[in-house]
């Protein structure tokens, strides 16, 4: 039974806002601040803030990052013991703080909602949601995403007619439909300019075929503009 760190959130380049997110295949028991060192350029840091994550299977780290610093986390073996009173092997981190010159823009524009609803945007990169915005009893709605890592991003919108805060399936002993929902995948961002997004949210619905009222939703892939 390896206990071992299994993913970060980011790969080896962080916005100054961020936090390092370690992931770690169990939960963590307990960690000793002591044995993990995070150092820049010039050496060892201090001040550093160790959290575990609610579901105890991550420890977020957080620091104020200097942009176009350079940093390296070392934990030293058994710095992490796992549930079960397994220790973490030796392990580390290093990654990039990205300026703003070298960041991304993404300024999403949505048309065509129902203004009597509530829906939810997701920003994805990958599959790590960023950030999410509720639309409130709006037919349009436009939203910058600044300083991103130049990467590619997917838009997710729902529609949340009982205002629950999720998505939900069919439910034919109710008789009631599967909410509409739409998933947008956008080209990579290019670094130091601004990528717009328009989208319908009548016309991504279009193509969505039902498959026995059980169909979650549509990959669609929109063409992007480069504001020059």
């Amino acid at each position: 039974m390896k206990f071992k760190k299994v993913s970060t959130n980011h790969s080896n380049i962080m916005l100054p806002s961020d936090s390092l997110v370690l992931r770690f295949n169990y939960p963590i028991e307990n960690f000793s601040a002591d044995s993990i060192l995070l150092y820049d350029t010039i050496g060892l840091l201090d001040n550093v803030v160790y959290k575990i994550s609610n579901d105890k299977k991550s420890l977020i780290i957080k620091y104020p990052w200097v942009a176009g610093e350079n940093y390296i986390l070392e934990l030293d073996s058994a710095a992490i013991y796992n549930m079960y009173g397994i220790p973490l092997d030796s392990t580390g981190h290093a990654f990039t703080i990205l300026t703003a010159e070298k960041s991304a823009n993404l300024i999403v524009q949505i048309s065509d909602l129902d203004s009597s609803q509530v829906y939810f945007l997701r920003l994805y990169r990958d599959k790590t949601q960023i950030t999410q915005l509720i639309i409130d009893e709006s037919s349009s709605f436009e939203i910058a995403f600044k300083s991103l890592i130049p990467d590619k991003y997917n838009i997710e919108i729902i529609e949340d007619k009982n205002r629950n805060g999720q998505w939900d399936p069919a439910d034919f002993t109710k008789k009631y439909q599967p909410e509409s929902y739409v998933l947008v995948k956008g080209e990579k961002l290019r670094e130091n300019k601004d990528t717009e997004l328009t989208i319908s949210f009548k016309k991504e619905l279009e193509p969505i075929i039902e498959q026995k009222g059980n169909l979650k939703g549509l990959d669609t892939t929109n063409k992007l503009q480069i504001r020059q």
